[in-house]
């Protein structure tokens, strides 16, 4: 994985963005992970369909859900 750095963030956006990553259960580094990739990412991909009226719960979707805060 390659590493980024990222200076003069103002505090404010420090602090929200620290306030984001506890809603959503993930430390501050993934929680910006996640931002970058939902904004480069496509969205949209289809969920897995209903099997039996429950979600198949693979890990590429559990995975999905965490990214996206679906949790």
């Amino acid at each position: 994985m390659a590493t980024l750095v990222i200076r003069d963030v103002s505090p404010e956006v420090h602090r929200l963005l620290k306030e984001r990553a506890e809603r959503h259960h993930r430390s501050l580094s993934k929680e910006v992970i996640a931002i970058l990739e939902d904004s480069v990412i496509p969205s949209g991909a289809p969920l897995p369909p209903l099997v039996k009226g429950a979600f198949p719960l693979t890990p590429d979707w559990v995975g999905e859900a965490r990214r996206t805060g679906r949790e």
